[in-house]
């Protein structure tokens, strides 16, 4: 005897033939049959031989533009994400471009304030120097004032 499927009515051979359908069709419901099945001539084998040669053929050629296409969409998936990393770096760049832009005017803006600072106590100590030096000055003339104010010894003896 031979083997039904008993989901698709389809005769297979022997049990090989059955696991091999169920293999390639999921089926699992086999039942025996009473009809037996002729041993295919020599013309039928031939050509059920080239009839399934050429469907490895095709299936072959599917599976070829199957890989070849997901191949085509690796590559624009890797160039993508290529590009999106270079401009991810670019504007990361830019970003530490304007930070340091931003740090060096900072730095810049503290350097002049501190000048600033030191000009100002040197104007200040030179103000202070000045004024001392000016209050000093003063102070001996307010000093010997009053000893010029009377009359000179030197004079008073000539006149005598």
């Amino acid at each position: 005897g031979s083997l039904r499927c008993e989901q698709c009515d389809k005769q297979l051979r022997d049990a090989d033939a059955a696991q091999a359908h169920a293999t390639r069709t999921g089926h699992t419901q086999f039942s025996e049959s009473v009809e037996a099945i002729k041993p295919l001539t020599e013309e039928e084998r031939t050509a059920q031989k080239a009839r399934l040669q050429q469907m490895m053929q095709e299936k072959r050629a599917q599976r070829l533009e199957r890989e070849k296409q997901e191949e085509i969409e690796s590559e624009k998936v890797r160039r993508r994400s290529g590009r999106d990393v270079g401009d991810a770096k670019a504007k990361y760049d830019e970003q530490q471009r304007r930070l340091d832009a931003q740090q060096r005017r900072r730095e810049a803006a503290d350097a002049k304030r501190a000048k600033d600072d030191i000009m100002a106590k040197v104007a200040a100590d030179k103000a202070a120097r000045a004024a001392a030096k000016s209050a000093k000055a003063a102070e001996t003339t307010t000093t010997a004032t009053p000893a010029s104010v009377g009359p000179r010894p030197e004079a008073t003896s000539s006149a005598a």
